[in-house]
């Protein structure tokens, strides 16, 4: 029961003192039938133990200590403590190493600021973001860097965040601004602040925290984007084809201009984001409709290729629409989300192949059948189950 010894590697003078001590003495603030308890577990079930943490004092000094006992095979029982002050020193340690790797590495500039918004804290981030050395800007106004019109902005919104009453509501203590401040060159970029008030306990305004990205590469992103979509948009509204899109549930996502003018609408928010089954119907050349098990997009979405030119139409502004039509599926890591879908009306080209049908068979001064037409039907009856077969010629007199 007595605390006989101490790691070497621990042994400094403080720790000295507590040899030969009893476990009683060692931790006065513990019942003793709490460490007796510990002890007969240990000793008997062969198990590790854990007491509560305990105060030791000790000339004018106090130790918080975490106990934990555990047997070896020796008989005796080991007991291992641990300071938890130094132990919450050695964490705290190790956040702030922890955060400063982190705030060293976001792609954000995270702030503090006082209620006279001096900066008190700047992640190393700056400098790599902005070009500005951290210790150049602590002490110094947030809104230095600012432009004359962003300076007005943000100090308007701050001021209106102090004085706002304090609500437990999410969002009430945050805000938001994009402006131009100046890098460590002078030059002006865009950038995003988003800051939170900060409040003690009596929820009084004590500081600002928040964070500030650098929007140029964002900004420069986004019109890309734009010129691309833009560009995409020409493309598709430039063609002769009908072009629109379905995603996996059959609900339109995008139609172009000829698409729209065909079938008789105008905007496409007639369209997007409905039932292609519904507002896109396809009918026979019958004039029946396709039931919607038997609708070719169907086929798409099984991994096929679709392409018809015969017994298929449209109903738009011109009532049924002959068309030449074209499926094609959209995958998405192997499995098919979607479909882009073609057609383009084929009633002149229809009109023409009977056109030329027609004159194929007819005389162009007289529109009587011609050789052509004789030949044809002499060929078609010209058949065993006909004969004997006689016919006769005459001119038109």
């Amino acid at each position: 029961r007595n605390f006989n010894t101490l790691g070497k590697q621990n042994l400094t003078a403080k720790y000295a003192k507590l040899l030969g001590k009893r476990l009683d003495e060692l931790l006065p603030d513990m019942d003793e039938s709490t460490i007796l308890s510990a002890l007969k577990s240990v000793w008997q079930n062969n198990r590790s133990a854990y007491l509560p943490p305990s105060v030791y004092h000790t000339d004018n000094q106090s130790f918080l200590f975490e106990t934990n006992l555990f047997r070896v095979n020796t008989g005796d029982i080991i007991l291992m403590f641990q300071n938890l002050e130094e132990k919450s020193s050695i964490d705290n340690r190790n956040n702030e190493d922890r955060f400063e790797m982190i705030a060293s590495n976001v792609t954000e500039v995270i702030w503090l600021v006082d209620t006279q918004m001096n900066l008190t804290y700047l992640s190393p981030s700056v400098e790599r973001l902005f070009g500005i050395k951290p210790e150049f800007l602590l002490g110094h106004s947030l809104l230095e860097h600012m432009s004359e019109e962003a300076f007005l902005q943000i100090k308007l919104e701050l001021v209106k965040s102090f004085t706002r009453p304090y609500s437990p509501l999410a969002g009430n203590d945050t805000f938001s601004h994009e402006c131009e401040i100046k890098n460590g060159k002078g030059y002006p970029v865009n950038a995003e602040f988003s800051a939170r008030l900060l409040r003690d306990g009596n929820h009084t305004v004590i500081g600002v925290i928040g964070t500030t990205r650098e929007l140029s590469e964002i900004k420069r992103l986004a019109r890309a984007l734009r010129r691309s979509e833009e560009t995409m948009r020409l493309l598709l509204n430039s063609t002769a084809e009908s072009i629109f899109g379905v995603d996996e549930y059959r609900c339109i996502t995008f139609m172009n201009s000829m698409c729209l003018k065909m079938l008789g609408f105008t905007e496409q928010d007639d369209l997007v984001g409905k039932n292609v089954y519904d507002n896109i119907r396809l009918y026979r050349a019958n004039g029946t409709p396709y039931e919607i098990d038997n609708y070719p997009i169907n086929r798409v979405f099984r991994g096929e290729y679709i392409h018809l030119e015969k017994d298929i139409c449209v109903f738009g502004d011109r009532g049924f629409i002959p068309v030449e039509y074209y499926a094609y599926p959209q995958y998405t890591d192997d499995k098919v989300t979607g479909a882009v879908i073609t057609f383009f009306d084929i009633s002149e080209r229809r009109k023409q192949e009977e056109d030329i049908k027609y004159l194929n068979f007819h005389d162009t001064s007289t529109n009587l059948y011609n050789r052509n037409y004789m030949d044809r039907s002499l060929n078609m009856l010209d058949q065993s189950y006909n004969l004997p077969l006689s016919y006769l010629m005459a001119d038109i007199n």
